[in-house]
């Protein structure tokens, strides 16, 4: 497990699949640590992209627009189009289990995010309307993004 703060990562691995209840689907974005003293540690995230809580799918591409933001991509065909990525994520401990981190946002990488030339292209899978290339407004934070409550 990481202690709460901010870590650069790649992304490692991308699953789309259906959920459990076979009511929807979620894209798994699996990250893996750069920075050196967790170097090779991994977190996941999903992200519920077609689901029957219309306020489930809003959030998830909320989320999703922010990845994609942080990776300087404007959308993609492919899922796999994620791989290697690089972002900044800021990390937690799980409000609802302590022994899990969950991922509070994602930033551009101090690294620079390689760039797929297939940025451009909006994801068919998931609708051309679904992922945009707007731009994010974040919240403004009291003290640091992993505190707030």
């Amino acid at each position: 497990m990481l202690p709460p703060g901010e870590y650069e990562a790649r992304i490692n691995e991308v699953v789309f699949s259906p959920n459990r209840n076979q009511t929807g689907h979620w894209l798994r974005v699996r990250f893996e640590v750069q920075t050196a003293e967790y170097k090779g540690k991994w977190i996941s995230r999903f992200y519920n992209v077609d689901h029957p809580n219309e306020n489930v799918v809003e959030r998830a591409r909320r989320d999703l627009d922010l990845l994609l933001d942080a990776i300087k991509m404007k959308g993609f065909k492919d899922e796999q189009a994620l791989m290697n990525k690089s972002c900044k994520l800021l990390v937690d401990i799980d409000r609802d289990d302590a022994t899990k981190n969950r991922i509070v946002d994602t930033l551009p990488s101090e690294r620079g995010g390689s760039v797929d030339p297939r940025a451009a292209e909006i994801a068919e899978f998931f609708g051309a309307d679904q992922i945009t290339t707007k731009p994010v407004e974040r919240q403004p934070s009291s003290g640091q993004p992993w505190n707030n409550q």
